[in-house]
């Protein structure tokens, strides 16, 4: 789940979960940014000022992005292909792609070449969901932007899911269950698309029932 502060992402993790989880997986496993693997505990607290601190040396610089890639890459093998086993709904709230929208907010500086060539290496995401609006919308929501860098972030977002079908585009300019009903038509039709790949036995999978609210007597 990408997008700049503001959009809704901490919202939308709030109402997705019992419309996606429940029928369709097992329990849900919440990741902010990585797995943390290298570290005991989940220490990583709200971010008030994404772009407060000064950025890092060059080498400190690359030395942090060689760490989250490790981090990254082994968490997947830990903590992410397990649980996938398990049948569990994984989410990572950010991931590394944040890096290449935002590396002001993990204060590096000239790493955009390797943050590409490391992205190549780590295993992609099943499903990416770009969370987008107006950008006085959202730092009408979350004022810890300036309009312009939510713009350049809006930007470079929806190029990246331009680039591949993995990516889908989804307004979180609606109310936020409206937002998480769309969300959850996203994940549906992926599932669905995912058993007739495989070739398993064909489903019917109705969205509009499974996320419509029930009708008052």
């Amino acid at each position: 789940m990408l997008g700049p502060d503001g959009v809704g992402k901490s919202t939308l993790l709030e109402h997705i979960g019992p419309l996606i989880e429940q029928p369709f997986f097992r329990r849900q496993l919440l990741f902010h940014f990585r797995p943390r693997v290298f570290e005991p505990g989940d220490n990583a607290g709200p971010v008030t000022d994404p772009h407060g601190n000064a950025p890092r040396t060059y080498l400190a610089g690359w030395a942090k992005l060689l760490y989250y890639f490790g981090d990254q890459l082994a968490g997947y093998f830990i903590k992410v292909l397990p649980a996938k086993v398990r049948n569990e709904l994984i989410i990572f709230c950010r991931n590394f792609d944040d890096v290449l929208i935002d590396p002001q907010r993990y204060r590096f500086r000239r790493t955009h070449w390797l943050a590409r060539v490391l992205r190549r290496l780590l295993p992609r995401p099943d499903l990416t969901l770009v969370l987008d609006a107006e950008p006085e919308q959202i730092v009408a929501r979350k004022a810890e932007l300036a309009l312009e860098e939510v713009r350049r972030q809006r930007i470079a977002l929806r190029r990246l899911a331009a680039k591949s079908p993995r990516y889908v585009l989804v307004s979180s300019a609606e109310p936020a269950d409206e937002v998480a009903r769309a969300v959850c038509c996203e994940v549906i039709k992926f599932l669905a698309e995912r058993v007739k790949r495989r070739g398993g036995r064909r489903q019917k999978i109705r969205c509009a029932a499974l996320l419509s609210p029930p009708r008052s007597r």
